[in-house]
Formats: C-alpha cells, sequence, structure tokens
C-alpha cells in the first residue's frame, strides 16, 4: 500500500491504459478540465438582458417643479410622494442599454444606461442629466437610487424596479 491509495481513491491510482501509460490517460483528461473551467467565466461575460418593461415603485422627498407632474411640491418644504413610473427598455447592446421612463400623468423621456460586466450593478441618465445607480437583486429585481437637480426642482429617491411579464 502506498501513501497515495491511502487519499486517493483507487479508480484515480490506477489509471492507466492497457499498456499501463497512466500519463497518456491524465493528458486526456487536461482538454475536458480546461473546457469546464472556461465555460462558467464565458457565461459570465454576457450581461443581464434589461429589455422589456420594468414597473418602478418606491418613494421620493421632492421639492418645487418636475417633469412629472405627480412629483410636482411648490411647498416651502420638502414633501414625500409616491414614485410610480415605467421603464421600457428597446434596445441593449452589451452592458449598455436605452429606452423611456414614463410617468403615471403620461409624461416621458428617454434613458440611457449601462450595467456592469458582472451584472451586478449599474448607471442610469435622463433627459435632463439626474442620475441613477442600481443594483441588481436577482434577474427580475432591480433596486435604483436616484438624484434630481435642476434651478426648478430636486429630489432623492430610491427604488424597486420589477420586470414585467
Amino acid at each position: 500500500m502506498t501513501v497515495a491509495s491511502l487519499f486517493v481513491p483507487p479508480h484515480i491510482v490506477n489509471l492507466t491504459d492497457s499498456k499501463g501509460n497512466a500519463m497518456k490517460c491524465l493528458l486526456s483528461l487536461i482538454p475536458v478540465l480546461i473546457l469546464l473551467g472556461v465555460a462558467p467565466a464565458t457565461a459570465q461575460d454576457k450581461p443581464l438582458s434589461l429589455l422589456g418593461t420594468w414597473q418602478v415603485t418606491g418613494q421620493s422627498v421632492g421639492i418645487g417643479e418636475s417633469l412629472h407632474p405627480e412629483h410636482t411640491n411648490r411647498g416651502a418644504e420638502p414633501a414625500v410622494h409616491r414614485v410610480n413610473l415605467r421603464f421600457v427598455f428597446e434596445k441593449q447592446e452589451g452592458n449598455n442599454f436605452w429606452g423611456t421612463s414614463t410617468g403615471a400623468s403620461g409624461t416621458s423621456e428617454r434613458v440611457l444606461g449601462a450595467i456592469s460586466r458582472d451584472g451586478k450593478s449599474g448607471v442610469l441618465i435622463n433627459a435632463r442629466g439626474n442620475r441613477q445607480q442600481f443594483t441588481v437583486l436577482d434577474g427580475n429585481t432591480i433596486e435604483g437610487c436616484y438624484t434630481a437637480s435642476s434651478s426648478k426642482y430636486y429630489s432623492a429617491a430610491c427604488t424597486i424596479w420589477t420586470r414585467q411579464p
């Protein structure tokens, strides 16, 4: 009995061909092992598809006159309001995507975005220059945190995006 036989299963220790050439048998496994190692890495390089419709819900705090009338607050103090938007991402090329954001009142604007290579986070910007950072919670749920700033309106929100069927 050898030391190797104590730690390595017998079918691996005795891996030989009919002529007793163990090295040739082990070498024949190398291409298979390489393919198994490369396949998961290749799968991770394909970004999550964001194409389709996403319902965006949450709450925001803001003050001033928003593009979306339902978010407007003309009072002297900031006010909290419900967020209910619909993102429709029409195109995606690699990790970049674009589409429209539409509010409950029907007001729409163009949005552009990028998702990180690992598919776990990204950024979104609207036509007014307001930015949102997001985290992918799963393939159908994203959390986005948004800030808006202009001479007429500013706000901050964290929302949940839910993929629609």
